[in-house]
C-alpha cells in the first residue's frame, strides 16, 4: 500500500469513527497453564518435558485412531495392551485409566494428570486498522495461533501516535476525489 493510500485510508476511518469506535484491532489468543490445584481447571495429561498436553478425551480418540496407523511414540505397542486399556478406564475412569494405562501398559515414564486454566494472551506485537485486516492475517498466519485465536479490540492510548491521527483526521488534502 502506498503510503498516499495508507494516509487515505487512515483519514476516512478517522472521520467514520464515532467516539466509542474502536480504531486498532489485534489477535487474541489462549494458552493453558497449569493450575494451582489438580481439579482447578480442565484436567490434561502431559509429559513434563513436552509442551503438548492433552485433555483425556481427546488423548484417547488419538489412541484410538494410531491403534490402527503407524505412529512414532505408540507403534511398539501390542493389541492386548490397548485391549486392556478399556479395563483402566472401567476400573480407574478415563483420567486416571489412561494415566495408569501408560505408565504401567504402555511404558511411558513421566505421565503427568494436572489441571490446566486457559488464560487469554493479546498479541500486541501486530495491531491492525480493522478487524478484516486482522481476520486476514488469522487466515494467512493460522499455524501460529490455536482455532480459538479471534481479533480483539484494542484500546491504545499512546498521547503521541493520538495526536499524530488526530493530525491526519483533520488535513484537508486527504479527500475521496484525491488521486494518487
Amino acid at each position: 500500500m502506498k503510503e498516499n493510500e495508507l494516509v487515505k485510508q487512515l483519514h476516512s476511518q478517522m472521520k467514520n469513527k464515532q467516539d466509542d469506535d474502536t480504531l486498532f484491532w489485534a489477535i487474541g489468543d489462549y494458552r493453558y497453564k497449569r493450575a494451582p490445584g489438580l481439579f482447578t481447571g480442565e484436567l490434561r495429561i502431559g509429559w513434563p518435558h513436552m509442551e503438548q498436553s492433552y485433555a483425556p478425551k481427546k488423548l484417547l480418540v488419538l489412541l484410538q485412531k494410531k491403534r490402527s496407523h503407524e505412529n512414532d511414540a505408540i507403534q511398539g505397542l501390542f493389541d492386548e495392551q490397548y485391549e486392556r486399556l478399556d479395563k483402566y478406564i472401567h476400573e480407574f475412569g478415563l483420567a486416571f485409566g489412561l494415566v495408569n494405562w501408560l505408565t504401567t501398559e504402555a511404558g511411558f515414564d513421566g505421565v503427568e494428570l494436572y489441571s490446566v486454566e486457559k488464560n487469554l494472551i493479546i498479541n500486541t506485537d501486530e495491531i491492525f486498522l480493522s478487524k478484516d485486516e486482522a481476520l486476514e492475517h488469522l487466515k494467512a498466519n493460522k499455524a501460529d495461533y490455536t482455532k480459538n485465536a479471534h481479533p480483539r479490540q484494542l484500546a491504545l492510548r499512546i498521547p503521541t501516535i493520538e495526536k499524530l491521527l488526530d493530525i491526519i483526521k483533520n488535513l484537508d488534502y486527504c479527500s475521496d476525489s484525491d488521486t494518487t
